[in-house]
């Protein structure tokens, strides 16, 4: 599996009583998935709990957005 290789800077506020949706497609799942898993852990890291939703491609994310 692959992972990605953004730098994400630690979140420098207290976010712990925020939602936090995490967006994205199966299309291009190769792609997306390693990112998808790079960026929960990160914001599971900084004390959140974030909640994933996908869509079938990018056409329907800003319906969601």
């Amino acid at each position: 599996m692959k992972n990605s290789k953004t730098k994400i800077k630690k979140a420098e506020k207290n976010l712990s009583n925020k939602k936090i949706y995490v967006v994205s497609t199966y299309w291009n799942e190769e792609i997306i998935e390693p990112m998808l898993n790079d960026c929960s852990d990160e914001l599971i890291k900084s004390g959140l709990n974030p909640i994933s939703i996908k869509v079938p491609g990018a056409y329907e994310l800003p319906f969601l957005a």
